[in-house]
């Protein structure tokens, strides 16, 4: 593929997602470009990213009603349900060039790792079956959260506030007089490695908080619901705390309409291996490689280009490329698939994107070391794969 031209210029979307905002200090180009309407260039979802759709779709269906669960029946029919999702989503991927190979998701993580994750979103839709009381479920993603007709759970809730600039939506709503719950279902990973729920999702939660804030409510409760309920703090001081920060943000950036330049915007920091338009971020693409000559103390997604200065084609799906990369260190990339490397030759430039590596001494003493060993197919059954592997050509 030819790497695509990079972003100029965006212009300011009259809404943003709260999804997209991992704190008052995130990228402005990241979550300008999640909340534009205009076709951006994306990099390769992650398969995880894939299963995630298929265990979220589960839970909504149990939460609708849609699973006939009842006891002694619960286990078989949530993963009867699960089986088809699974096999609609083995199906689509197939049939998509970029993704087919991936599309056995079951095979993207070990064994072990698969029946923890299945056991988890079964007994999460199992839980997620209380809810059933939904009366005459709306067609999906059809709810507004001004129009929610009264008391009760309701799926699915679009709620947008004009003067904060927020539009999004809310997994579940539970209504009860002037109370009101918002849960956040998750399925992936919710906490860091010290048990704290991520930044992210606070900063997620916390501004359907306050867009719910806007409305006239007797008490408002967060909650990320993933294989146990967890409880984001939101009393009245939280509450105008956070006012009081996102109304600092909104006072510092433009009005509707009025155009950017994308690289004075972008912001190259610890939350970049998360954005899936680094490829087109004018930023990212001029400082990448000066970090890669440095020591930072975050992590640097896990990409290289540069150079080519060797191919090696060393049987099926088994091809390495020896590059100069941008910052003039020796780098070389193995386990590549043949698709990857077709028409790669030597002194071609390449840009590869979301690489994987074996390396465990890459963040060390603080500071991060970028490796100069990458693979997308590993030797051995230790290292994980490079699913979303992006190889990129100068057009």
């Amino acid at each position: 593929m030819i790497l695509p031209q990079a972003i100029d210029v965006v212009a300011m979307p009259e809404y943003f997602s709260p999804s997209q905002i991992g704190g008052m200090d995130f990228c402005l180009l990241r979550a300008i470009l999640a909340s534009t309407e205009v076709k951006v260039p994306h990099l390769l979802l992650h398969p995880a990213a894939e299963l995630g759709t298929v265990f979220h779709r589960l839970l909504e269906m149990s939460i609708r009603g849609q699973l006939p669960v009842s006891e002694g029946v619960a286990e078989q029919v949530v993963r009867g349900a699960l089986e088809s999702l699974l096999t609609e989503a083995t199906d689509r991927l197939r049939e998509d060039v970029a993704k087919c190979h991936y599309a056995d998701l079951a095979g993207t993580v070990t064994p072990l790792e698969w029946r923890r994750r299945v056991r988890t979103v079964v007994d999460t839709a199992i839980r997620m079956a209380r809810f059933q009381a939904l009366p005459a479920p709306a067609p999906r993603g059809s709810l507004h959260y001004p129009d929610l007709p009264g008391t009760g759970p309701w799926t699915e809730v679009g709620i947008q506030v004009p003067k904060l600039r927020l539009k999004g939506r809310m997994d579940v709503v539970e209504r009860s007089g002037k109370k009101v719950v918002v849960r956040d279902l998750k399925t992936g990973r919710v906490t860091d490695d010290e048990g704290e729920i991520l930044p992210l999702i606070i900063s997620q939660m916390t501004l359907y908080g306050i867009m719910l804030a806007s409305f006239d409510h007797g008490g408002i409760s967060l909650v990320v619901d993933s294989a146990e309920e967890i409880h984001i703090p939101f009393c009245p001081a939280k509450i105008r705390k956070a006012e009081a920060e996102w109304d600092e943000f909104l006072g510092k950036i433009p009005l509707k309409g009025a155009e950017c330049r994308a690289e004075k915007i972008a912001k190259v920091a610890e939350d970049c291996p998360k954005c899936s338009n680094r490829h087109v971020c004018r930023a990212y693409l001029a400082a990448a490689p000066k970090k890669w000559a440095e020591t930072p103390e975050y992590r640097i997604p896990y990409d290289t280009w540069g150079t080519v200065l060797k191919v090696l084609r060393n049987g099926p799906d088994n091809s390495a490329v020896i590059l100069e990369d941008a910052a003039g260190r020796l780098v070389k990339v193995t386990g590549l698939r043949d698709s990857n490397v077709a028409g790669v030759e030597a002194g071609q430039m390449i840009w590869l994107f979301n690489l994987n590596t074996s390396d465990r001494s890459a963040f060390r003493n603080g500071k991060w070391h970028h490796p100069v060993n990458f693979h997308e197919i590993p030797e051995g059954l230790v290292d994980r794969r490079a699913w979303n592997l992006d190889v990129y050509r100068k057009g």
